[in-house]
């Protein structure tokens, strides 16, 4: 029964509604959901080794994609790069504010050479600003 009165109270939640992580609650320690995909010319050695692919908007450097909220609670700074840390791999990336991205959450493609250490495409994920 008790599962069933969550997923009613799931029901009334707004689309687009996120929740974060209940293992590293928001505000401790600044961690995220990461989601991301895997980009079309990142895939395989052979899309990887055409000129013409990787020269294409389908190829360029990972970019953290954020909710406007979310950076403005994690206090980032426009134009300047971000730490991002999953397990024991850690980049600093240029960032971007996106709406379209749910609050508490970062968009962080997967398969690129700047994030090649990291853990799951869809997991936990820490944020600080400011990495000069």
């Amino acid at each position: 029964d008790s599962e069933m009165s969550q997923n009613a109270d799931r029901s009334k939640m707004p689309v687009g509604h996120f929740e974060p992580s209940k293992q590293s609650p928001w505000g401790n320690n600044q961690s995220l959901t990461r989601i991301g995909d895997v980009p079309i010319y990142h895939t395989d050695g052979l899309v990887r080794r055409s000129k013409p692919l990787q020269e294409s908007d389908h190829a360029k450097a990972a970019v953290v994609r954020v909710h406007p909220q979310t950076a403005k609670d994690l206090k980032l700074v426009e134009n300047q790069a971000i730490q991002v840390s999953q397990g024991d791999a850690s980049a600093n990336l240029a960032w971007i504010a996106d709406p379209r991205i749910p609050l508490h959450a970062v968009w962080l493609p997967s398969a690129q050479a700047q994030v090649s250490g990291f853990g799951p495409a869809y997991g936990e994920i820490q944020v600080k600003g400011s990495a000069s």
